[in-house]
């Protein structure tokens, strides 16, 4: 059976990790869809009004990749997991329901995909700012210069990678 949930705005909705019970459409607000990993936290994106969340867990009966929290109130109406696959399953068309499951296959492994860029691009930067760091407590003023000559032409070949490799 179909309920309505109304959400305040800060309200996690879907936690990470937690079983996949139900899917939400949302009828009025937003909601932000967060991945966490060790102290990093990811936005994957930001759902509104018409747009569903939830359903790739409840589908593939798998625990949540994300949490969800509400980033203005929201009005959801909230779909068991049984409602859900009952009316996938009841869809007449096999193909209708094979290209459900294709696509949530698909989603899914794009999504882990994408987190995996995001956890070296975010290890790339944890490591850049503790060189950083280090750099910021000073080098001896008579060994300066020689730093010098030896990290530019290492910063000049780490800008011409990152060149070669941004957007």
């Amino acid at each position: 059976m179909l309920r309505q949930m109304r959400c305040t705005k800060g309200q996690v909705i879907v936690k990470q990790g937690t079983p996949a019970f139900e899917a939400y459409y949302i009828e009025e607000g937003a909601v932000e869809v967060k991945y966490q990993d060790g102290d990093h936290v990811i936005s994957l994106g930001q759902l509104g009004p018409g747009e569903l969340f939830g359903e790739m867990g409840v589908i593939e009966q798998e625990p949540r990749e994300a949490s969800v929290e509400a980033i203005a109130d929201t009005s959801l109406l909230v779909i068991p997991k049984e409602e859900v696959l009952r009316r996938i399953k009841d869809t007449d068309e096999k193909i209708v329901r094979s290209v459900i499951e294709t696509l949530i296959k698909r989603l899914r492994e794009s999504n882990k995909g994408q987190l995996r860029h995001y956890k070296n691009m975010t290890n790339f930067q944890d490591r850049l700012i503790k060189i950083n760091d280090k750099a910021g407590k000073g080098i001896d003023v008579e060994k300066r210069k020689k730093f010098q000559e030896e990290v530019m032409p290492l910063l000049d070949q780490l800008e011409k990678v990152l060149d070669k490799y941004k957007y």
